[in-house]
């Protein structure tokens, strides 16, 4: 469920190498009324952050290029 510090305006900004769990927490989350923009690794999601800004990072922690830990 949904706490209700969290909005349908809540922008989440989803890090994830595995196409599958990205897929699915993606549209999971969608489903609760969040904006979900998604990148495949760390560098991918450097890129999106210069771009945009977020309410929530939700990040893999083992993934090619860049980690979460570097992330």
């Amino acid at each position: 469920n949904v706490t209700p510090l969290m909005t349908q305006k809540t922008k989440l900004l989803i890090v994830e190498d595995d196409d599958s769990i990205r897929e699915i927490l993606t549209e999971l989350l969608v489903e609760e009324g969040f904006e979900c923009v998604s990148a495949i690794d760390g560098e991918k999601a450097t890129h999106i952050l210069k771009e945009s800004s977020f309410d929530v990072l939700i990040s893999d922690f083992r993934m090619p290029r860049m980690n979460g830990a570097e992330l």
